[in-house]
Parts: C-alpha cells; structure tokens; sequence
C-alpha cells in the first residue's frame, strides 16, 4: 500500500529545519503546490519542491508501523488467540511390543487369538486410570515369523 501523498510524508520527515519548511510550505500552499510549485508572477511556476519516491513507500509504512510486514501483528495476535484457545492433546503413549505365544499348530492352520494387557490412560479429570484390555488377533494360516500387528489407541 503506497499512496502518493505529500501531506502523509512531509507529516512524518523528523523535525529538522527542510522538514518543517516542507510541512510549513503545504499547510500554506497545498499539495499542488507542493509538486508543482506556486506561480511566479511571469507565467511560470517556482517551489516545486514534492516528488513522488515509490521506494520511500516500505520506509514509511515500517518507520509508522515499526515493520515492513503488514502482516506480522495480525499473526502476532492469531497466534496469541490460538495458544490462549487452544485445548492442550496429550502426548500419545509409546508403543508397546506385546509377545504372543502361538503354537506350531496355530500357527499351521491359523486361529484367533486373545491377547490381554494393562493400560494407563488419563481420565478426563486429569488422573490416571488403569484398564485392561483384549486384543483379537486374527492368525492367518502360515504366518511368517516376526510379524507385527499394531493396534490404535
């Protein structure tokens, strides 16, 4: 966002005496004569003292903002809402390796197996709580050795 506005500009040059003199000459003047002068009396124009520098743009908006990014507040303040907001997830557990003894039989023709095992979770009071739970396994016939069977939760 970049406008050609001389007033803007000569607003927010520091207080030294060009500064002023610029300020002073379109309080007086106006912004046309500010770029194009004020007549002299013999037909041509004198003072035109404005001209229109877009690479001034970015340091004005930073000097006025403090940022060159018009963006970085709105993201500042998203990302305060957010974290203010935002419901906290637990870690999820590791992963546990639960040994299942299958026999050669088993194994051969395949089965269903039941596996048992404890878990600890957290309730939604905040405490821990213990469980039991059983896992069934399906066991296809012929089953190479080392395989893995993962359960969610």
């Amino acid at each position: 966002m970049c406008v050609d506005c001389p007033a803007w500009q000569s607003c927010l040059q520091p207080f030294h005496t060009p500064a002023v003199k610029l300020k002073g000459f379109f309080d007086l003047h106006g912004e046309g004569a500010l770029k194009n002068g004020v007549p002299d009396g013999n037909g041509g124009m004198n003072g035109a003292i404005y001209s229109f520098n877009p690479a001034d743009c970015t340091a004005i908006f930073s000097r006025f903002f403090g940022t060159a990014n018009p963006y970085e507040a709105l993201e500042d303040l998203t990302n305060t809402m957010q974290s203010l907001t935002a419901t906290h997830q637990p870690k999820a557990g590791k992963m546990h390796v639960l040994p299942v003894r299958l026999a050669l039989e088993e194994v051969f023709h395949g089965c269903l197996k039941r596996v048992t095992f404890q878990r600890r979770r957290i309730t939604s009071d905040g405490q821990m709580a213990v469980e039991d739970r059983v896992l069934t396994i399906d066991i296809k016939a012929g089953l190479p050795e080392g395989t893995r069977f993962v359960f969610e939760g």
